[in-house]
């Protein structure tokens, strides 16, 4: 805005801006500052959710994994001790493992259902060691596929029998998840 000062008749312009068209000015900068740093942090936050969300994808299928892999490397064992043996709550059989230095050797592991808060938790235990695999809302029960007389036929129990099951299934309310079968994928 221009100050228009008249002195003897003539006209004189000074530039410049008056104290309030500065002082809006300046609240006008601070608004859009102020928007530009919630809408970074908003975007911040965003991102953040996103890479948790990832890891935690990333860690349930790799939980998966290891779930697929510890059955389908299971090993039938001769011996009454070591046999592939399973009821609804827990299997034990002998499979291989991945050691420190990366390779695989042959272990002892325990598939268990236990009770937990919200629901029950599958973890697997080898070595007095238990890791989660995954958590289910509400009851689960285990499940296994054996053939009987050239049929296939889903049991709650697994014996010492020779064989390993076809298949294992974690049976829960609406949700049904089969581990391995043709093939023991």
């Amino acid at each position: 805005m221009r100050v228009i000062r008249q002195t003897s008749g003539a006209r004189h312009v000074r530039p410049g801006f008056t104290l309030v068209e500065l002082a809006a000015g300046l609240a006008l900068v601070g608004l859009v500052f102020i928007g530009v740093w919630a809408l970074l942090d908003s975007i911040r936050d965003g991102r953040d959710r996103i890479v948790r969300e990832a890891e935690e994808a990333d860690a349930d299928a790799n939980r998966e994994r290891l779930l697929t892999l510890l059955f389908a490397n299971a090993e039938v064992r001769t011996d009454s001790v070591n046999r592939f043996v399973g009821d609804e709550m827990h299997a034990s059989f002998e499979t291989r493992c991945v050691v420190p230095q990366g390779w695989m050797e042959s272990c002892r592991v325990e598939l268990r259902l236990s009770d937990a808060p919200t629901g029950r938790n599958l973890a697997w235990v080898r070595d007095s060691i238990s890791q989660v695999l995954r958590h289910f809302d509400g009851q689960v029960e285990l499940r296994y596929l054996g053939v009987v007389g050239g049929e296939e036929h889903w049991v709650s129990q697994w014996g010492r029998s020779i064989a390993v099951p076809e298949a294992i299934a974690l049976v829960a309310a609406g949700d049904t998840t089969v581990v391995g079968g043709r093939g023991r994928q």
